[in-house]
């Protein structure tokens, strides 16, 4: 991990939000960035599985996490997901960000969330604003 990158986990390391949904960043590159979030009791819905909140909260702050790193202040414009599968009999889920698109102060980022066996569980997609 270059320095860029130790700076930016050592400051996102203190987001609140983050801290309280238990989201830790496992790599974080140029290429891509891997979030995680260990499924806890209080993660889940009334059917069981894991929040569709969680998933998006953790797609959301691995974009973040990416976009900062590749434009150092960038925010979340918009962002959707689509819910492929829940998430049922896994420990954690995963979120690997890859960049897609860039223009003037516009970016663009597809986050995969996924399961301890690599099963895709949903895919968001991200639109950020570069200050």
């Amino acid at each position: 991990m270059d320095e860029k990158a130790i700076k930016l986990k050592e400051r996102l390391n203190r987001d609140k939000f983050a801290i309280s949904c238990g989201i830790e960043i496992e790599e974080l590159c140029a290429d891509y960035v891997l979030c995680k979030v260990e499924l806890r009791e209080e993660h889940l819905n009334a059917n069981g599985v894991g929040h569709g909140g969680l998933l998006f909260a953790l797609a959301d702050f691995a974009f973040g996490v990416h976009a900062n790193y590749l434009f150092e202040n960038a925010v979340t414009q918009s962002g959707n997901i689509t819910y492929l599968s829940p998430a049922l009999y896994t420990s954690h889920v995963y979120a690997r960000s890859r960049f897609i698109a860039k223009e003037k102060h516009s970016c663009v980022f597809t986050v995969e969330i996924s399961d301890d066996n690599g099963k895709i569980l949903s895919v968001a997609n991200f639109d950020g604003f570069i200050k």
